[in-house]
């Protein structure tokens, strides 16, 4: 499908697709989290994410830094050609 949309709009199309479902995706997780800690923060989002199938942990032991880690993104593994897309 996004092969499509390239061909129907442009590449440009997959990077405002992909810049729109991130702000929306930020707005959403600032909703839930807009009172907690900072280590409650990371714990909750390493929550969310895992529930939405990216496989997240977070490290929150640490004094010094925060960790999350997910170990599968769908994007990046099913549609490499638009991974450039991602931010990082």
């Amino acid at each position: 499908m996004l092969d499509q949309i390239v061909e129907m709009d442009g590449p440009d199309k997959i990077d405002q697709l992909f810049a729109q479902r991130m702000d929306a995706l930020h707005q959403e997780y600032s909703d839930r989290m807009d009172d907690l800690s900072l280590p409650e923060k990371v714990e909750v989002l390493s929550s969310i994410r895992d529930r939405e199938g990216y496989m997240a942990e977070a490290d929150t032991d640490s004094v010094e830094a925060f960790i999350l880690i997910e170990h599968h993104c769908p994007i990046y593994r099913n549609c490499p050609a638009f991974s450039s897309s991602l931010p990082l």
